[in-house]
C-alpha cells in the first residue's frame, strides 16, 4: 500500500499567522529575560527582527520541501528526499 505524504497548501501560512507571534515571544523572553519587556524598543525590535526572521525561515523550509517532493517524487525515494531535505535544513 503507497505511502500517501500530505500536500502542501496555503493552510500552511495560517499556521505560521498562529504560531509565530507566540513562539516568537517564548524565544524572545527565554533568550533576553526580563529585558526583553524593560523598554518598548527592546520588544518591538526584537519581536519584529526574531518573527521576520522565523517567517523567512519557516517560508523557505516549505520552498525546500516542495522543490525535494517534485525532485524525487516516487515512493521508493522518501529516505533520499528527507536526507537532502534534512541536511538542507540544517544548513539553513
Amino acid at each position: 500500500m503507497p505511502l500517501k505524504l500530505p500536500a502542501y497548501t496555503t493552510k500552511d501560512y495560517a499556521v505560521l499567522a498562529v504560531i509565530i507571534l507566540p513562539f516568537t515571544l517564548l524565544l524572545n523572553f527565554t533568550v533576553l529575560g526580563n529585558a526583553y519587556f524593560s523598554r518598548w524598543v527592546y520588544f518591538l525590535l526584537a519581536t519584529i527582527l526574531s518573527g521576520g526572521g522565523f517567517s523567512i525561515f519557516f517560508t523557505l523550509c516549505g520552498v525546500v520541501a516542495v522543490l525535494m517532493k517534485k525532485r524525487f517524487p516516487a515512493e521508493k525515494q522518501v529516505a533520499k528526499r528527507l536526507a537532502f531535505m534534512i541536511t538542507t535544513f540544517l544548513l539553513m
